[in-house]
């Protein structure tokens, strides 16, 4: 039996304004055979207050990321070497399940 190599996934995460693109744009650069996701990209559902999101703990499951996984998950079933995540989350999102991304077989 094969054992099947997944892309390594890079996740960048900071504050908005923090040099997120910019290390993801050129770190993409640097990497043979890779790809990008832009959270930037994609128009998420959120809690609309987002002092008072972080006065209530920051619970990031309250994202509807949706979209963001499934366009995640597609390029992890591809023969990438890499994927650059240009994402203010980091890990914290429980569809993000590090460090197997089990939980994006659901999406």
């Amino acid at each position: 039996m094969n054992k099947r190599n997944y892309p390594f996934v890079i996740s960048i995460a900071g504050v908005s304004g923090g040099g997120k693109t910019i290390i993801t744009k050129r770190l993409n650069k640097r990497l043979t055979n890779s790809k990008v996701l832009f959270f930037d990209d994609y128009d998420v559902e959120g809690p609309i207050d987002i002092i008072d999101w972080v006065d209530k703990g920051a619970v990031y499951d309250e994202w509807n990321l949706d979209e963001f996984f499934v366009d995640l998950k597609e390029l992890i079933d591809s023969p990438l070497e890499y994927i650059i995540l240009d994402y203010p989350f980091a890990y914290k999102h429980a569809k993000l399940n590090y460090p197997h991304l089990t939980s994006l077989q659901d999406v």
